[in-house]
Formats: C-alpha cells, structure tokens, sequence
C-alpha cells in the first residue's frame, strides 16, 4: 500500500488492524490490513492534522487544521460528535486519549481540556504552564495526566483537582516523556509507576510518578535525546539522540546495549511484547530490529 508523501498527513494503526490515514487535501481513509480500502470519511473541510484510535477501537477521533475534530463511531462510520474550537483564540495543537470514552485537548492559551465524549464542554480543565505545551501523556490507567512546557516544567494532573499535583523540572527544551507499563491496575502491579523525561541536555530523568520525587539522572548521551521508551515490564528503557540508541537499566541506569551510527532523523522506538526486541525506524527508509538478548 502505497500514497504520494505530499498528500500524506497522518496515521495511526486501530486494535482491530486497520490504519487510518490523513490527506492533505481534507479525507481519511481507513485500510484493512491486506491494503483494501474499506472506507473513506471526507467531511472534514481542511488538512488532517491528528488521527488517534481509542484503545477499544470503537471510536475514531480526527482533526483538521481549521482545529475542527470529528469523533467518529467505526461500527457505523458516521459522525458520533463535532467540536469546533474557535482557531485564532483556542487553537488545538494536541490531543490523547484518556480511555475509551474520554479525551485530551491542549489550546494555545496553555490550558489543558479533558472531555467525555458526547459532551459539549470539558469536564475539567487545567491551568499553570507558563508557555506552549509540547506534550501530554495519561499514565496507563488513565488515572495521571503529564504534561511539559518549553519553560521546562513538567506537571502531573489528577481529575480530583484542577491543580498541579506534582510540578517537576527537568530543563528547557523537554523534547518527549514517556509513562512505564507498571503501577497499580497494570499488568505489572507490584512495580512502581515511573515517568521518565528526556531534553536538550542529553539527560533521561526517571522520576517516581505517583510521588512525584526524581529517582534518577542518566548521562550517556552526547547531544539532545528526541526519543524514548520504556520496556513492556518496565525493566528497560531505550532513548535515542542524534547517532546513538542506547538501552538503560532502569534500576541503575547501566547501559546494557549501546548502538551508534544510526541515522540522525528518527521516526520512533517500539519494543517487542517479549521485550528482547525493538524496532526503531528512520526517515531515510531504513527499519532497523535490534536483537537485545
């Protein structure tokens, strides 16, 4: 399955194996896996900026960049909601799923929205960041919300208050955070839940994410690191900076693999459920699987 990159905006990979894909000229489409069209949703009047799968796959949320985001319901394939968001005042520039019926948005003014869907407005918003936010990320069960700005701050939310719970700072220039696949209601519950963020001044942090405390510091890196992940039983992680994938031991911070001369532009890190694996691809066409052990 092949589209022509300058009309090629976005994607994302659904539970029941199909991908849905942005144009720039307004539509998605949605694939099966064997590369059949099986639907094409044109309603969205500009450019698709974000494509996001509910983790159930019930639920299809798509954005244009007239900040316009249309939840649709995959069983029938017609528009479940609309929200409009006004684009010079609040435009949208990110947005996560919490769990299957509830959602993240973040605006320009640096407030952060969640929603339930269905409903017309949020049922909590957060406010502090004193500049643009660059991400957002719900820990695993949806139950703490991390934010980072690029005045350096990293802030942790809970739906109990519209207040910081933890303020964390890190640098200016986070470029990614990243919540481990452990903690309460996970299926590694007797380990602790662990955020980990990344910068400009090649450092991975690991801090406790329910306290809120730094646990630890890992210097390795050379130059800014741009890409994390943490391993499926929270053991590892991998971060990546320009030429350099290495893997920590998140305990100690030793570095059990280190791979150097990787090209400088990535796409992301995935790892294996085995967690023995993990893929990292680049933009000059290479897909590279590394065998850990």
């Amino acid at each position: 399955m092949c589209l022509e990159s300058s009309r090629f905006s976005s994607s994302n990979w659904g539970e029941g194996e199909l991908l849905a894909t942005g144009a720039m000229f307004g539509w998605a489409s949605i694939w099966c896996k064997n590369g059949e069209l099986l639907k094409t949703l044109d309603e969205h009047e500009e450019s698709i900026s974000f494509i996001a799968w509910n983790s159930k796959g019930d639920l299809l949320l798509i954005g244009s960049y007239n900040s316009e985001f249309i939840i649709w319901d995959t069983i029938t394939w017609k528009p479940k909601q609309k929200l409009i968001f006004d684009l010079e005042l609040l435009p949208i520039v990110i947005v996560a799923w919490r769990n299957n019926t509830s959602f993240t948005t973040c605006s320009r003014d640096y407030r952060i929205h969640v929603w339930n869907v269905g409903d017309s407005q949020p049922i909590i918003t957060f406010t502090g960041h004193q500049d643009d936010i660059g991400g957002i990320k719900w820990d695993p069960t949806g139950t703490l919300l991390a934010s980072y700005s690029d005045d350096g701050a990293i802030k942790i939310w809970t739906l109990k208050q519209d207040q910081s719970l933890h303020n964390l700072m890190h640098c200016q220039g986070i470029n990614i955070i990243r919540w481990s696949w452990t903690g309460p209601g996970t299926s590694n519950p007797n380990k602790r839940l662990l955020l980990a963020s990344a910068a400009d001044d090649a450092t991975v942090k690991i801090w406790d994410g329910a306290q809120g405390q730094l646990l630890y510091t890992f210097n390795g890196h050379r130059g800014p690191v741009i890409e994390m992940e943490f391993s499926p039983d929270g053991d590892y992680i991998a971060s990546e900076s320009e030429q350099c994938l290495l893997i920590w031991e998140v305990k100690d911070g030793t570095i059990v693999k280190a791979c150097s001369g990787c090209d400088p532009w990535y796409y992301n890190l995935s790892w294996n459920r085995e967690g023995n694996k993990i893929a990292a691809g680049y933009r000059n066409g290479t897909l590279c699987v590394i065998r850990l052990w």
